[in-house]
């Protein structure tokens, strides 16, 4: 976008370079130029002529100016390769912890496993002990029964000797 206004060329007071019914015009990227009859004459030139000690300060600033680009530049560089490698490091962290959460999943997995092998172990025990305690019980009442039959015989052999010693001895 350019904006333009009729310079006063010529003259004492007029600008140097510029002609008497030119145009000054500034461009979008503010650089100044004199349009018109005696074509497109430099509005920088003739200012620089005209305040040469300004154009001095105009150019030193120029320079920092694009030093300072330069600075901006390589900053921005350096920030976009500390943003890569940020990145990079975010995803190894991520697949580090995508890793890690897949470990502590089989750990938890593989301890659940050992817990129920447990179980059952103590419920494998917990049987054993409670069928040796129906052994030790039947054991004992198989003892006991033969006891029993023992004293049974046994009295049933006294009896019968009792009834044979009557028979013979009726008294």
């Amino acid at each position: 976008m350019r904006s333009c206004g009729e310079a006063r060329g010529g003259g004492e007071s007029a600008l140097r370079g510029v002609e008497r019914g030119a145009w000054l015009c500034r461009s979008a990227n503010g650089v100044q130029r004199a349009e018109g009859p005696g074509g497109a004459k430099d509005f920088e030139a003739a200012e620089r002529a005209q305040y040469p000690e300004h154009f001095g300060q105009v150019q030193a600033d120029s320079d920092a100016l694009a030093q300072t680009e330069g600075a901006v530049a390589a900053l921005l560089a350096r920030a976009a390769e500390a943003q890569r490698q940020a990145a990079e490091s975010q995803q190894r962290a991520r697949t580090a912890s995508e890793a890690a959460s897949g470990a502590r999943k089989a750990s938890r997995a593989k301890r659940e496993e050992k817990l129920k092998a447990e179980g059952a172990l103590r419920t494998n025990v917990a049987e054993r002990e409670l069928l040796a305690a129906q052994l030790a019980e039947a054991e004992a009442a198989v003892r006991e029964a033969g006891a029993e039959r023992k004293e049974a015989r046994r009295e049933q052999k006294m009896r019968e000797a009792v009834a044979a010693l009557k028979r013979l001895y009726p008294n």
